[in-house]
């Protein structure tokens, strides 16, 4: 989705998030973190599996050995 419309691939210099929809590349965030217009920010407490925060609790992070 592009524009309220439905293409095949993204148009150059964007991809598609968690839900397909394209957004510019710079706004694509990690597992765990969503975009707020400025930057990627911590947006959820927990990671999926295979991960874990980290002592910070700011980052998922692989479980070592999973």
């Amino acid at each position: 989705m592009f524009n309220f419309t439905c293409l095949d691939s993204c148009p150059p210099d964007y991809e598609p998030d968690e839900n397909k929809t394209c957004v510019a590349a710079h706004e694509i965030c990690h597992y765990g973190y969503k975009w707020n217009n400025i930057s990627c920010v911590l947006d959820v407490a927990e990671c999926k599996s295979g991960y874990v925060l980290n002592k910070n609790n700011n980052k998922c992070i692989p479980v070592p050995g999973f």
